[in-house]
């Protein structure tokens, strides 16, 4: 990998990104809708090649709307004169929670990869049954010394249920983030805390990306540092971050891949230490994870 990875806090208004960094967005929208202009591919490109001197690996621009609130004060991306995304000028992210990949493409061009599907669904509901024909209308009663009432008309049959829609194709992207208080944080280890519900039988969690924030800051803590990504309550680590809880400035990161690659089924996703409780700090976390709802 190159030496770019910038990992940048983006806020209401105009933002401008450079081509010597900006690769990792945390996007606040809780101040107000924003705007990304992005630099233009050929300079991103020149710079690479011929301002350092030497060709680095393309990187693409990741983002993630950190506060939720998409759809309701939007992200709009805008290309560079003569750039396209997708083939348009812009790009308006309104959906809320949502994250993507931006990947330059060509000279003049980004291609935007959404990273913000949802999980799959089970059985949809059968169609409605038709209507039952309307009964025939009685008889009118003969004109006279008051005339018989015409019968009612009989009630028509219920129409056949529909049939069950089919089962739903498996969720990807789904993104999410879960606040954990400081009190939350000095009992990882006695009470984790769950990021994924446990899916239904014959379904497992794939957890694609894990990112965590300390927010403003604090008194860092200074034992039992890691924040742990578990299964249900076992202690085989698949991701792990030992760096948030020791910062005490403002810090967003990802979580490095852990000691264990197994997977169990049907169980939730929690946040822990598996060590010992986190202890010397007093702040709470803000944790961001992209998962998967994958069927056996």
């Amino acid at each position: 990998m190159s030496n770019f990875n910038i990992t940048r806090v983006l806020g209401a208004g105009v933002n401008l990104l450079t081509v010597s960094g900006d690769y990792h967005l945390t996007i606040v929208t809780s101040g107000g809708s924003v705007q990304v202009y992005l630099p233009k591919v050929a300079d991103l490109l020149n710079y690479r090649q011929n301002g350092l001197g030497a060709w680095l690996e393309l990187e693409s621009v990741r983002f993630i709307d950190a506060s939720n609130m998409a759809a309701t004060n939007n992200i709009t991306f805008y290309a560079a004169a003569g750039d396209t995304i997708n083939g348009a000028a812009t790009l308006v992210i309104n959906t809320n929670g949502a994250a993507g990949l931006l990947i330059p493409s060509g000279g003049n061009s980004w291609m935007y990869v959404c990273g913000c599907g949802t999980g799959g669904g089970g059985g949809g509901t059968g169609a409605t049954g038709a209507t039952g024909a309307t009964g025939a209308t009685g008889a009118t009663g003969a004109t006279g010394n008051d005339g018989a009432s015409g019968a009612a008309g009989a009630t028509g049959a219920t129409g056949a249920t529909g049939a069950t829609g089919a089962t739903g194709a498996d969720g990807i992207g789904v993104a999410a983030k879960i606040s954990l208080s400081a009190g939350q944080v000095q009992a990882l280890k006695t009470t984790p805390i769950q990021l994924v519900a446990a899916p239904i039988a014959g379904h497992f969690i794939e957890v694609l990306d894990v990112m965590a924030s300390n927010g403003a800051g604090g008194v860092a803590y200074s034992s039992n540092l890691n924040l742990d990504i578990v299964y249900g309550g076992n202690s085989n680590v698949i991701k792990t971050n030992a760096n948030v809880l020791a910062n005490d400035l403002a810090t967003v990161q990802y979580f490095d891949d852990g000691s264990s690659n197994i997977i169990t089924p049907a169980t939730a996703v929690n946040v822990t230490n598996v060590v010992a409780n986190p202890a010397g700090g007093n702040f709470g976390v803000d944790i961001y994870i992209t998962y998967a709802d994958r069927t056996l």
